[in-house]
């Protein structure tokens, strides 16, 4: 994790790229699924549970890591005194 927070660009540009993404997934997934395996309702919510809680955990560390690296930098730059 620590590695991660390193390198907050990684979880910024996979969140954005889910954010694009979405869309697509949400019409292509469930179709391919249902086309393929004969998905019924519940393997398609099943699906769309996890995929929300990807996106939801990405836009997560995003928002976290971003806010760290913000704080530092105002707090080098004197406009925040702890």
């Amino acid at each position: 994790m620590s590695r991660l927070l390193q390198r907050p660009q990684f979880v910024i540009l996979g969140s954005v790229v889910m954010s694009f993404n979405m869309s697509a997934c949400y019409m292509a997934i469930p179709l391919l699924a249902k086309e393929r395996l004969g998905a019924g309702p519940v393997l398609l919510g099943c699906y769309a549970f996890f995929l929300n809680a990807a996106y939801f955990a990405l836009a997560l560390g995003a928002g976290a890591i971003s806010r760290r690296f913000g704080l530092r930098a105002m707090l080098s730059a004197g406009a925040v005194s702890c």
